[in-house]
C-alpha cells in the first residue's frame, strides 16, 4: 500500500503529498529512472501515451527517480506537456513494490491511486 503522506515534488518546485495530489483525480504515472537506458529508450512512447489519456479523468504524469533538477533534465519538453514529479529517493517505487525499477532497469508502471 502506497501510503497518501508521501511527498513528491514537482519540477516547479511544488510539494505535495500522494492524498493531494490524488484530491480531485487518480493518477496514471510512468516511473522512469534517468539513470538507465531502458528509461530513455520508452520515455517518447510513455509520453505520447499519457499524452492521450489527457482528455480522460485522470491524471497523468511521470514520477522520475531523481531530483528535481535530474527530471527536468531528463524529460526535457515533456516538463511542458506532462505532470513531471520527482521522486528521489524512490519512495513511490518502493511503496508501490516496483521491483524492476528497484533493482535495475526501469519499467513503464501505471498507479490508479493507492490503497
Amino acid at each position: 500500500e502506497v501510503p497518501g503522506s508521501l511527498q513528491l515534488t514537482a519540477v516547479d518546485g511544488q510539494t505535495r503529498t500522494l492524498d493531494e495530489w490524488l484530491i480531485t483525480s487518480q493518477m496514471l504515472g510512468v516511473v522512469l529512472d534517468p539513470f538507465t537506458y531502458e528509461s530513455s529508450w520508452i520515455l517518447e512512447t510513455a509520453g505520447r501515451i499519457l499524452e492521450t489519456f489527457r482528455g480522460a479523468s485522470v491524471r497523468t504524469c511521470f514520477v522520475v527517480t531523481g531530483t528535481v533538477d535530474e527530471a527536468k533534465q531528463f524529460c526535457g519538453p515533456w516538463v511542458d506537456r506532462v505532470l513531471v514529479l520527482a521522486d528521489p529517493d524512490r519512495n513511490l517505487a518502493r511503496a508501490a513494490e516496483l521491483e524492476a525499477l528497484e533493482d535495475g532497469p526501469a519499467a513503464p508502471s501505471t498507479a490508479g491511486g493507492h490503497a
